[in-house]
């Protein structure tokens, strides 16, 4: 775990964009946007994207809004962080 301004503790603590706490944000794409897994009960280690564009930044949300199909802030990767890491490849240029 890094200790600099990009460690997980940090990131947790003051997120670049709005998030809930039932997310840890694991990583940014390339755009920035985050790649959380999910750490509640119902949803535990689930991959997810959130498109950090339609972010609701005015006001409280939770996860299932943002999971719903009206909103879709927060858009599933994968099942398992296994899954995920080996979904992950370098394209050939």
């Amino acid at each position: 775990m890094r200790r600099d301004e990009c460690s997980l503790v940090r990131t947790r603590e003051t997120p670049q964009w709005p998030t809930v706490d039932e997310l840890l944000w694991i990583m940014s794409d390339h755009g920035g946007n985050p790649i959380c897994v999910t750490i509640d009960k119902a949803h535990f280690g689930r991959i997810w994207f959130i498109d950090h564009e339609i972010a609701e930044y005015e006001k409280p949300w939770t996860l299932a809004d943002a999971m719903s199909d009206t909103w879709g802030y927060v858009l599933p990767l994968a099942p398992t962080f296994s899954d995920f890491i080996a979904g992950v490849y370098e394209e050939a240029v």
